[in-house]
């Protein structure tokens, strides 16, 4: 319904409308681009975090819809709660067409390897004549050299690692009661490891992310869908200095990433005021290009259903909603009134969306 000004229903025009059949308001710009997004769960069943990342997941996914996503989803354990037909291959068969502009990995971290922890299957790592056997034999995917030599993702791709640790700084161990604070050499020192691991030339990562928070990854990502045209890298790790008083123990640690600083990569972290790991380190990591943006690595803007460049229309994700005019007190006893006469709260030539609920708060 349009726009500056009272918006007018009548209901007698709605059916006059309606029955002189569709009108033609030609055919609209689509998007040209669909981002493909990989989600990787590893951690076994019985686990706290297997069932925290399973809901973590469900909103993910809905949300990675609603802003134009093809999601895939491997998950290396069965339903019998046994591990999954090869994890390893089936992860390698995924990444083979080169095309993920996001991958998001729930699991396990190691402080060797430096890449992914999926489960092995050891009746088909005995057969490594075969392609299946053969990559769970070697475990594809949880080494370095995998992601090095001969993994690829779309240009730019965005990697987030969900509760794994050392990719963000912490281990499980470091946020037991009594652990030692963690100095920033230590800390820094994981992160840029296990960011050089996806941000390595080859594999076409632009931008690294690692969350420990729970239940973070859906408003973390639509943080970036929202302000998609603006540094990820600051989205993710914002500069709280304003916030904080000099001396009080927060620091931004930003720098060139001591591994790969030839290719223009910066590092950040937050070290926040505290005496604990939790307190001081807990917040998300980030390495990357300063420059990427969500735009970029998405190749288009997200949500962007008609192709006219924003995630704002009628229709897209981002177009803003107003509840500010809710008539709970009104009095339905009556007949339904013929005209119902509302605001536009947006500015003049938008267009509003309204939504009517019944008794029973459905739409």
């Amino acid at each position: 319904m349009k726009k500056a000004g009272i918006i007018m229903i009548a209901v007698a025009v709605v059916l006059t409308l309606l029955s002189a059949g569709p009108i033609d308001y030609g055919s609209p710009a689509r998007a040209a681009v669909t981002p493909r997004a990989l989600l990787v769960l590893a951690f076994s069943p019985g686990e706290n975090l297997r069932d925290m990342s399973v809901s973590d997941i469900n909103s993910a996914v809905q949300l990675l819809w609603d802003y134009g996503f093809e999601v895939t989803l491997l998950d290396a354990w069965g339903q019998s709660g046994l591990v999954a037909e090869y994890p390893h291959h089936q992860l390698h068969e995924h990444l083979d067409d080169q095309s993920f502009n996001l991958v998001i990995y729930y699991g396990h971290g190691s402080s060797s390897d430096w890449a992914f922890c999926l489960p092995q299957d050891s009746a088909w790592a005995s057969q490594s004549q075969t392609a299946q056997g053969w990559d769970e034999y070697r475990e594809f995917g949880d080494y370095r050299a995998h992601w090095r030599e001969e993994i690829k993702l779309a240009s730019d791709a965005l990697v987030v690692m969900r509760h794994t640790c050392y990719s963000h700084g912490l281990e499980a161990g470091d946020m037991n009661s009594g652990a030692r604070l963690l100095v920033e050499e230590e800390v820094l020192l994981r992160i840029n490891q296990y960011s050089y691991t996806f941000l390595y030339p080859y594999c076409g990562a632009r931008s690294y992310t690692a969350i420990a928070n729970v239940g973070a990854t859906s408003s973390y990502l639509k943080n970036l869908f929202t302000n998609y045209d603006r540094s990820i890298g600051e989205l993710t790790v914002p500069d709280y200095s304003d916030s904080h008083q000099p001396g009080d123990g927060y620091r931004l640690l930003t720098g060139a990433h001591p591994y790969l600083s030839g290719q223009g990569t910066v590092y950040r972290k937050n070290r926040f005021p505290g005496t604990s790991n939790l307190a001081v380190w807990s917040q998300p990591a980030w390495a990357g290009d300063p420059t990427l943006s969500m735009q970029r690595v998405c190749g288009c803007v997200p949500g962007d259903k008609n192709g006219d460049g924003d995630n704002v229309d009628l229709g897209e994700p981002c177009f803003p909603h107003d509840e500010r005019d809710v008539f709970a007190s009104e009095d339905t006893s009556y007949n339904f009134f013929p005209f119902l006469c509302l605001a536009n709260p947006n500015p003049a030539d938008t267009w509003a969306e309204i939504t009517f609920y019944d008794e029973g708060g459905n739409t």
